[in-house]
């Protein structure tokens, strides 16, 4: 628990101080409005899957370079931590997204 608060901490620090081109404001992106219009628009299951799976995919490579920002700034010992959080934070968001979609199976 301590490893995941240590993550969750370093990634609002670092969300807190990041340069303009990383900030997501859905109003000054393109991406996003154009994949938070898709998802809005969706008429069939299918359709929100893909727009959802969109949506992931563009927050998972925003994840990305905020990591990336971080682990810049770190030492060799706190790389090693932040990566271990980093890969406890992922067991745990497949598990939560499982447990989500548990809810689900078999369709409403």
């Amino acid at each position: 628990m301590t490893r995941f608060c240590t993550f969750l901490l370093l990634v609002l620090a670092a969300g807190c101080q990041l340069t303009p081109e990383h900030k997501t404001d859905k109003t000054s992106n393109p991406e996003l409005q154009r994949l938070c219009a898709a998802l809005n628009d969706a008429t069939s299951q299918t359709d929100m899957n893909i727009a959802s799976k969109n949506m992931a995919e563009f927050w998972d490579a925003k994840l990305a370079s905020v990591e990336k920002q971080i682990e810049g700034k770190l030492d060799e010992q706190e790389l090693k931590r932040f990566s271990e959080s980093k890969d406890l934070w992922r067991r745990y968001r497949m598990q939560e997204v499982k447990f989500r979609n548990d809810f689900f199976a078999g369709g409403c």
